[in-house]
This record gives C-alpha cells, structure tokens and sequence, in this order.
C-alpha cells in the first residue's frame, strides 16, 4: 500500500485493501454486482482453495461475463442483492465492490438482509463505498448525481451494525487512482454501461466534456477517487 503523505489517505488499489484483511484461501466467495467480474477474476487466481461466485443483475453484462474464459474456480451467475439465489449460511466472504449504492433505494434493507442470510455465522461481509467527494464526482453531478444513494447505502450498512446483526471489524479509507487518455475514453467507462442509462443530451454531454477537459495534461486527466471500506463480522 502506497502512502500520498504521511498522515494522508492511502493511495492503492482494491486488493491491497481486501488481501490485506481478510483470509480468501479455503474459502466459498460471493462477489454480488460483480459488473465485469475484474475482482472476481483476481481473486480466483490467486490463493488456493478458494470457489468464488460472481453474481450479476444485469443480463448484457453478464452475457459478456459468461463469453470470456475463466478460471474454473470462479462461476458467473444471474441474481439480484435483494433476492440472492443461494442456500442460507452458504458463503464465507460476500463482496460488495461499489455496488451497494446501485441497489434501488427501496430494496437495500432487503438487500442486506440477504447478505446476512447467505453467510455463515462468523462470515464476513466486505463493502467498499466511493465517497461523495473530489473532482471526479464535481463531473458526475452534472450528468448522475449519485449523493442520496451513496448516502443511502451507507446509512443500510451502519443500520445492519446497529441492529446487532453484524459487528463492525474495521473501517478504511483509501483513494485509487484512475488515468483517462481522453474524453472518449471517460464517456466509454462511465457513460456507455448497459447497467447504466443515464440518457445524456448533447447539451449536458458538452457540459461533461468541458468540465473533464479542464483536468487534461499531456498524458490524459489524473483522479484520485476517495473509497471507504467497511468490514462487517456476522455474528
């Protein structure tokens, strides 16, 4: 893990964080809104041991998923967080990378309540969250202002901890940082996703662009986007 500064937030990726905290070999994993299956695609080739499960909702991505060549540890499956299609107490680890914030408001206490079903006592459940804050999120506002999700999530996540149904293990801060050669490239990553259809007019694209061209240098626009890591312990 890379440090900015002394006294200052890390500057790392996921798995530094997750490799970090938790013991993955031996273990049955949920990856749940796995998107592209990245995560799911490290952590099924590293370690020993381990069957990971990468659950995804939306059906064009998942297509995509299912094309390329996997390891045979690692499975994509069809599911939704609120209505996880999985025995009770049947996964050590359940991963929610960035997505506990894409659950429709109304269904993410239904949502939580099956990450605690689906793991065993004991298991561990594993969020990470992007803070609303920094210059990537002054350009998303203009087209997708994520600030009540985000909010809402992890006011579900304090409230399964409040509740008595999880412990809270460790919360941590960390920002990753994200290189784009050029516009085309952002509008690629955050706007061309079949999850997402953010229905962008020409008017509010320009206004996009000129917003993430105010970051460019020679090599493309630099971001260092603020995460926020929240390790819970069934009990």
């Amino acid at each position: 893990m890379q440090l900015k500064a002394p006294g200052e937030t890390p500057i790392c990726e996921e798995p530094d964080i997750y490799n970090s905290e938790l013991k993955l070999d031996g273990c049955n994993i949920l990856d749940l809104g796995c998107g592209d299956g990245r995560h799911s695609v490290t952590m099924a080739g590293e370690g020993t041991g381990r069957t990971i499960t990468a659950m995804e909702i939306d059906k064009v991505q998942l297509a995509k998923n299912l094309q390329t060549q996997t390891p045979d540890n690692l499975t994509y499956k069809y599911g939704s967080a609120a209505e996880i299609p999985a025995d009770d107490a049947s996964f050590d680890v359940v991963f929610m990378f960035r997505s506990m914030h894409h659950v429709p408001l109304e269904l993410m206490a239904k949502a939580m309540n099956e990450v605690h079903r689906v793991l065993k006592p004991g298991g561990y459940a594993y969020f990470t969250e992007p803070v609303y804050d920094g210059e990537l999120d002054e350009i998303w506002r203009i087209f997708h202002d994520e600030k009540q999700m985000r909010e809402a999530a992890f006011a579900t996540i304090k409230g399964a901890v409040d509740d008595g149904r999880f412990a809270l293990v460790k919360q941590i801060f960390y920002n990753n940082h994200r290189l784009y050669r050029n516009f085309e490239r952002f509008k690629q990553t955050f706007m061309g996703l079949s999850y997402n259809d953010y229905n962008v007019t020409d008017e509010v694209l320009a206004k996009v662009k000129a917003k993430f061209e105010q970051h460019l240098q020679e090599d493309g626009a630099h971001f260092y986007n603020p995460n926020r890591v929240d390790l819970l312990q069934k009990l």
